[in-house]
């Protein structure tokens, strides 16, 4: 029996998709796609394994819609498009309608983010910035900071309206760096980057420096790299909220699952391992998830093992990792 069993592809967009977003409960799922569209899906019925799409979002943006992202509540989905602009959306009733459009980028808007209470939303972009909007009464959002790289690239300044403007350094040139998920503890990072491989991190030394107000902030060091598993650049990775796994996803088609050991200690809670204690291991390879890119990875906020994937060929797919049949192997 597969580790990684297929139990349903759900078709209906007309271009690549980009992004693949579970609601909070994890009772529907948001895709986004080069079409401009994006499409809700749910069960068909509750308990059922079919899932079916029940609306689809459009006529708001005019290019590719590169990623969705849902509120903590599950009450809104902010999507971010390639036409600068970035759309939040609300459910009333049945009817889904877009409430506000964000403007304000000079180019295409890549990824869209919640702070974890809602409040705020942040935006970042081709133009090379950052903004960060802040909920005001009546569907509105206000910018309440910018950041901006130094010509040289080697700097980044932040500017607040808290009256203050930060400057951050890097200790190298490593800046292709694909993607980042924090593990649900908040004490890990996991990065993927354009040089084919993952690196995890850990509050022990650091990667990054504030060169004026976060010399006394965490550390953090890199505790170990994977490479080999993907034989292309990987456009994704995440952290599963059930188990210690992380999926990851690229451009070699494939969906890889990782093995994480020592980040989970129940009788004692989360809590980041000694660096020479984390071991990570490759549990299985789907080397053909999708027929192009894969592109977009999740695992589901509360059922274990079950994971989303979105493809260029067009196609979310719904996956169960079998940890067991894992277990069992070895």
């Amino acid at each position: 029996m597969p580790k990684l069993r297929l139990l349903q592809s759900l078709e209906g967009h007309d271009d690549r998709v980009w992004h693949v977003a579970w609601s909070p409960t994890g009772d529907t799922l948001a895709s986004c796609s080069g079409d401009k569209t994006v499409r809700i899906w749910r069960r068909s019925q509750p308990g059922s394994d079919t899932w079916h799409c029940t609306a689809i979002l459009e006529d708001v943006h005019s290019r590719t819609i590169r990623s969705c992202c849902w509120s903590p509540t599950g009450s809104h989905l902010a999507t971010a498009s390639f036409d600068r602009t970035v759309a939040i959306w609300e459910v009333k009733g049945a009817v889904w309608e877009m409430t506000t459009l964000l403007e304000g980028h000079e180019s295409e808007v890549k990824d869209v983010a919640w702070s974890p209470d809602g409040g705020l939303l942040a935006t970042c972009s081709r133009d090379k910035t950052v903004w960060v909007w802040e909920s005001a009464p009546g569907d509105e959002y206000e910018d309440v900071k910018t950041v901006r790289w130094h010509p040289g690239g080697e700097v980044l300044v932040s500017a607040s309206y808290d009256d203050s403007m930060k400057l951050w350094v890097g200790e190298d040139d490593e800046w292709d760096v694909k993607t980042v998920r924090w593990h649900p503890g908040g004490e890990v990072l996991v990065s993927a980057s354009y040089d084919d491989s993952m690196k995890l991190w850990v509050g022990e030394d650091d990667e990054w420096v504030c060169a004026q107000t976060l010399s006394d902030g965490p550390q953090w060091q890199l505790a170990t790299t994977l490479r080999g598993d993907h034989s292309r650049t990987i456009f994704s990775v995440d952290w599963s909220r059930c188990a210690p796994l992380i999926a990851s996803g690229g451009a070699d088609n494939s969906i890889c699952i990782h093995g994480v050991r020592s980040l989970f200690m129940p009788e004692h809670g989360f809590q980041a391992p000694p660096v020479e204690k984390l071991a990570v291991t490759l549990a299985h390879k789907e080397a053909a998830a999708h027929a192009s890119d894969t592109n977009c990875v999740r695992w589901h906020p509360t059922i274990p093992g079950l994971l989303a994937s979105a493809g260029d060929d067009g196609i979310l797919k719904l996956w169960q990792y079998d940890q067991e049949a894992e277990d069992d192997a070895s």
